[in-house]
């Protein structure tokens, strides 16, 4: 019920998932996840290319409008770099963090195979 489409949405109304059509409008498009237990849900980015917290942060920092040669779609026009103190990246990763909880389920658990690889970093 606190979903976009539920009753207590206050934005504008949400498209449905179930509604996009297969094509051409939705290339280099994707879902953007919740931020609960986001400490917990590595590894990070639409493609799971960034393994901390930390990594995306700095992904984010240095944004350019320019994509990777090998990149589907394209930048939204609206990215820039981010210009952020030192102290304002410890206290943005320290809110995140906070998001995260004790509270255990199938969702927040990493898998064994992942496990081993975060262990070693």
């Amino acid at each position: 019920m606190f979903r976009g489409t539920g009753p207590y949405a206050d934005g504008p109304p949400v498209v449905r998932a179930e509604d996009y059509r297969v094509g051409k409008a939705l290339v280099g498009t994707f879902r953007t996840p919740s931020l609960r237990e986001v400490a917990e849900t590595a590894p990070y980015g639409h493609n799971g290319a960034v393994a901390t917290l930390e990594d995306w942060l700095t992904h984010y920092v240095e944004v350019t409008n320019q994509p990777p040669a090998d990149a589907v779609g394209s930048l939204a026009p609206s990215l820039a770099p981010v210009r952020i103190t030192p102290q304002e990246r410890m206290e943005l990763i320290a809110f995140l963090k906070s998001l995260s909880s004790d509270y255990a389920s199938a969702w927040t658990q990493v898998p064994q195979a992942l496990s081993s690889v975060l262990k070693e970093k």
